[in-house]
């Protein structure tokens, strides 16, 4: 998915954080104002996005304990180099190739949310939530941004959205067994 403009607000959608979720619950809360679809699939950096000193940026992050499998087994399908796609198993990559990856987490965080020297931004990310605690972040930066959204309404569609996933996560495992 990708960065989103909300009506009194911006999303920065940083890879592997729970952004497609996010899509998903802030179209059905009908807050979508414009989604960003290139480059990159629309994951723009902060400075990518032009001016949003008027609009209240948020975005989420996640530990880096759990983002580091998710990206290893997104990214064995076509984004690593050959060598790397040979390896059977995120234990064996993080020994062969971690020292390689080091500190790019922290380097991307940085250029998503404006604080990459290489890359200046004077728009400024207000809220930045962890995936970890994505309902109640997610409500926060919403209200915070004064998103016009009615707390019980926002539940309800969270709901629907976790159990939609939910049942494709459980279908998805079927047709692979």
């Amino acid at each position: 998915m990708s960065n989103l403009i909300l009506k009194k607000s911006t999303f920065i959608h940083i890879p592997k954080c729970g952004g497609t979720f996010l899509n998903n619950v802030v179209n059905k809360l009908e807050l979508v104002y414009t989604m960003y679809r290139q480059p990159q699939n629309g994951h723009l950096y902060l400075h990518q996005m032009g001016s949003m000193e008027d609009k209240y940026n948020f975005t989420f992050v996640r530990h880096p304990y759990t983002w580091w499998p998710s990206f290893w087994n997104w990214s064995k399908r076509d984004r690593f180099s050959f060598m790397e796609r040979k390896c059977p198993d995120f234990d064996t990559w993080i020994v062969d190739y971690g020292p390689f990856w080091m500190g790019q987490y922290t380097r991307m965080i940085q250029r998503y949310i404006g604080e990459d020297p290489l890359y200046p931004c004077k728009s400024k990310i207000h809220y930045i939530g962890k995936s970890e605690n994505l309902k109640n972040d997610l409500l926060t930066a919403l209200l915070n941004a004064q998103e016009n959204i009615k707390e019980n309404v926002y539940f309800d569609i969270y709901a629907a959205v976790e159990s939609d996933q939910n049942l494709c996560n459980r279908q998805d495992r079927k047709s692979v067994v």
